[in-house]
């Protein structure tokens, strides 16, 4: 079962990854796909967020710690998103 959801999972991330940055699909596509990523990058965050919350009950240092690494991820999907939006404002190809 964990195989089988492991490749459910793959398929539609790598998936979505690649309608993102394919040139010959509608642009609808291409924002749903690169919409359904973002959904993704943000869930997880917040997961991890939620977690840290959580556990700074219990133990303050792995809790603030949870927070900070969180934290880090979202300054650099941001930084990642900007970089990105700005090579495609000019005109230059950037790899995800």
């Amino acid at each position: 079962m964990e195989f089988l959801m492991e490749l459910v999972l793959e398929l539609l991330f790598e998936g979505s990854v690649e309608a993102s940055q394919n040139k010959n699909l509608p642009k609808p596509v291409r924002y749903l796909a690169g919409g359904f990523i973002a959904i993704w990058v943000l869930a997880i965050i917040s997961v991890i967020f939620l977690l840290g919350m959580d556990v700074i009950k219990e133990n303050r240092a792995g809790g603030i710690t949870l927070i900070a690494v969180s934290l880090a991820f979202t300054v650099f999907c941001v930084l990642k998103f900007r970089k990105v939006y700005l090579s495609m404002k000019t005109g230059r190809q950037e790899e995800l």
